[in-house]
């Protein structure tokens, strides 16, 4: 949206009238407003952020204000500070003019104009206020001192209150300088910023801040970024506005790049090096509309911004030495997101002459437009590379206000990856023509084998995806097959260069603007992304989550951006399904609280992207109902009182119709009194026991059923008749926690079969025949259903001790 659209929005949602938000922009009515002071925040405009970026400029910020009380003419204006937090937090990366009065803190180039200074606006007013008035900058140090302060006077007409200079009716100073790291180094502050009330109906106040530039690629953002506008007053009430936030950019795709390499007719063979032969071409691609850029607005654009102003000295050509300064019309910075500008708003009052180079840096002017790379590695010794010194056979350099894609080496050298604001445009020519017709240009290797080229953007269609082409060429002394060396593409400048050192300076004299991150993009096809695995979750309500799964992923190389994108294809599954890339491997997490329990799974996949690339993962997920246990416990034949080692079997399953158990599962008994537990006992691993309880963590399905426990049990010698056992099983999710019992007889102990009332030898021999089989068992005296060595045991120790009463 255009400033001039974005106004009459604005000016909509404060009931204002139709003329334009600004000081005395609009015809007043004659009658003061009534109202109390109101100001709000909004966003100027939303551009798109270059991921790769760590100086993205963001959109302008507008504060507009109406109403308020009449001034008394010749009284001070009040003031306010304004200060602008980025969020998420990351260090505002503007460029630094010398520090700041403020300790800790730097004089930047992000500016804050009061009421379209410059824009030559016809308002109504007369004498050169408001719109007309020309600019006149407040520094930093000024507004420590209120230096800057202003008075409330008339315009030539004296239908207007307009803010003067002190003592005069010149015009007040309008622009005001801002301090980056007063208030954190994500902060940019204006100190004692004059507020003149507009007071008259039909008639608002704004101000614009501008040039606030951030390090994308650390600031991990996802979608937007965001500024928190706070203003302190003195009074208070000198600009009431509440902590307000906007939206002053949106992170865009990032640019794609490859090389295609042993083209038809060329690429295998070395011919001498009078004739470079084409063996790659290399492909630069934007990541959206706009994301290449030339230095400013190209030349001879008229009619570009609202104004009607157009900028026929700050050519494509970027030279930007000499006045008149179009570019600082505010507003016009959105002509150049339109038309791909990498500078903003410049001023030429604020420079900055660094002592130690000489070099003047100016406000908002940005060192070059946008720079494409190339890295090449591996050279031989006696081979020469050539790149050809355009994209096409396009326009002329510069390339003037056309929109055709275009861009022209600049460099030769990765250490020479960017030049000093007012550096002039000088792009390297050639006379030596390679085989596809292009000019080609020698690129000399190091004695390592490397060496680099770079290309910077002249043109670009505002409203495509632009693909920017550039040659490659080989010759050498004597012919020679060779394969292509390996090359690396990317923004310039970066870090692998050498250039700069970081990446989130708030000091911007010494590091160009723009810069980006090290990229790793595609080169001779040989980018690379895989992650061959399918994933199966699954979980039971009530239980405990399924475990993060894990799956290798091979990245080559290994720096290339991958995005990690899981998306859930099951109508109505909501978003169950989480994942995160980490040094090549792939963790994959499901959150299925709140699914519908269902015995057919849900489906998705997690997407890996990068460049041209792609790779799935399909991830299933079963969510079951809950689980429920029950117990069954048994055993046989009556027990006597003081048997030892008496024993009952227990065995636990899960519906038919639920969910797989999950989580441990734990049985315990429950002995009466009369009896006590000996051991618990399974033949199978997967129970662990100890004396009265066994656990398993071993899953069962619906229907399933766990290995039977033994329970081993001795009967006390006066227990009473009947024992009721009990044992019962819990966890596994389960919806219910059940119990098993089990009844049983207790039978008085005897041992006479002979007559009399103590055990004799004849007693003994009796339950030995009956043991052998010489007589039918008739006396099963620990009711374990037949006459054993066991029922011996007991006559023989009843005998010993004389008697058997039990």
């Amino acid at each position: 949206m255009t400033d001039f659209r974005r106004w009459f929005f604005t000016a909509a949602l404060l009931a204002l009238s139709t003329a334009p938000a600004s000081a005395q922009v609009g015809i007043k009515s004659g009658l003061p407003s009534g109202g109390p002071l109101f100001c709000m925040a909004t966003a100027a405009d939303t551009p798109e952020l270059r991921p790769e970026g760590y100086t993205e400029l963001l959109g302008d910020i507008m504060i507009s204000c109406i109403g308020g009380p009449l001034s008394q003419v010749g009284a001070t204006i009040p003031t306010a500070t304004i200060t602008v937090y980025i969020s998420p937090a990351v260090p505002i990366t503007s460029r630094s003019l010398a520090p700041s009065v403020f300790t800790g803190s730097f004089a930047s180039e992000a500016m804050l104009i009061i009421d379209e200074a410059g824009t030559t606006w016809d308002t109504g007013a007369t004498g050169g206020y408001g719109p007309q008035a020309p600019q006149s900058l407040c520094t930093t140090a000024q507004q420590q001192t209120n230096a800057c302060a202003a008075q409330v006077g008339l315009d030539n007409s004296g239908q207007y209150q307009v803010a003067v200079a002190p003592g005069t009716s010149k015009p007040a100073q309008n622009v005001f300088q801002g301090a980056v790291g007063v208030f954190g180094y994500n902060s940019v502050t204006f100190q004692n910023v004059p507020v003149l009330p507009p007071a008259y109906q039909g008639v608002s106040r704004t101000y614009r801040i501008t040039n606030i530039r951030i390090p994308v690629p650390g600031g991990n953002f996802t979608e937007v970024v965001q500024a928190l506008v706070v203003s302190q007053g003195s009074p208070p009430t000198a600009l009431p506005m509440n902590s307000t936030a906007v939206s002053l950019g949106v992170v865009g795709p990032p640019g794609r790049s490859k090389a295609t390499s042993m083209l038809a007719g060329g690429g295998n063979s070395c011919t001498p090096q009078t004739s470079p032969t084409l063996a790659a071409q290399l492909t630069f691609t934007e990541g959206f509309a706009q994301g290449f850029k030339t230095r400013v607005i190209p030349g001879g654009a008229a009619n570009l911004n609202p104004y009607n102003n157009t900028n026929t000295t700050w050519a494509a050509e970027a030279q930007n030495l000499v006045s008149p300064a179009n570019q600082n019309i505010p507003g016009g910075l959105y002509d150049g997101f339109a038309v791909n500008s990498e500078s903003g708003f410049i001023l030429p009052a604020a420079s900055f002459i660094d002592p130690t180079s000489n070099i003047t840096y100016t406000a908002g002017l940005a060192d070059f437009g946008t720079r494409l790379k190339a890295v090449f590695t591996n050279i031989p010794a006696g081979v020469t590379v050539y790149v050809s010194t355009t994209s096409s056979a396009g326009p002329a350099v510069p390339g003037g206000t056309s929109v055709t894609p275009y861009a022209v080496l600049v460099a030769a050298s990765q250490h020479d990856e960017g030049k000093s604001d007012g550096t002039a445009f000088a792009p390297l020519t050639s006379t030596t023509v390679g085989s596809d017709g292009l000019f080609a240009y020698p690129v000399t290797a190091d004695n390592s084998g490397v060496t680099a080229a770079i290309w910077e953007v002249v043109n670009a269609n505002p409203n495509a995806i632009d693909t920017l082409t550039f040659s490659t060429y080989y010759a050498c002394g004597t012919p020679a097959n060779l394969s292509p060396p390996s090359v690396a593409l990317g923004y310039a400048p970066e870090p692998g260069g050498g250039f700069f050192s970081t990446v989130t300076a708030t000091e911007g004299l010494i590091e160009p603007m723009p810069r980006f991150a090290l990229q790793a993009l595609c080169a001779n096809n040989s980018c690379g992304l895989s992650a061959n695995a399918s994933l199966s979750f699954s979980y039971s309500i009530g239980g405990t989550a399924p475990p993060i799964q894990v799956v290798p992923v091979t990245v080559i190389p290994s720096i290339l951006p991958v995005a990690v994108t899981p998306l859930v294809t099951t109508p109505g599954g909501g978003n169950w399904l989480g994942a995160l890339l980490d040094n090549g491997t792939l963790y994959v997490a499901v959150y299925p609280w709140g699914l519908v329990p269902s015995f057919n799974a849900y489906a998705a996949y997690v997407q890996l992207s990068a460049q041209d690339l792609s790779a799935l993962v399909p991830v299933s997920l079963t969510v079951y109902p809950q689980s429920a246990l029950g117990i069954a416990m048994w055993h046989t034949g009556n027990l006597v009182r003081g048997e030892q080692g008496a024993t009952y079997t227990i065995v636990v399953g899960n519906g038919a119709s639920s969910g797989p158990t999950s989580g441990p599962v734990t049985v315990a008994e429950n002995p009466p009194s009369g009896m006590s537990v000996v051991s618990m006992t399974s033949t199978s691993s997967a129970w662990t026991c100890t004396t009265s309880s066994c656990t398993t963590t071993s899953p069962i399905g619906a229907g399933g059923s766990y290995p039977p426990i033994t329970a081993t049990v001795n009967v006390a010698s006066n227990a009473t008749s009947p024992l009721t056992n009990v044992a019962a099983v819990s966890g596994g999710g389960s919806a219910v926690s059940p119990s098993a019992s089990d009844a049983t007889t207790v039978v008085p102990f005897t041992c006479t079969f002979t007559g009399g009332a103590t055990p004799t030898v004849a007693d003994v021999q009796m339950i030995i025949d009956e043991a052998l089989g010489l007589y039918p068992p008739a006396f099963d005296l620990n009711g374990d259903g037949t006459v054993n060595i066991s029922d011996v045991e007991i006559v023989v120790n009843a005998a010993l001790s004389a008697s058997c009463i039990g």
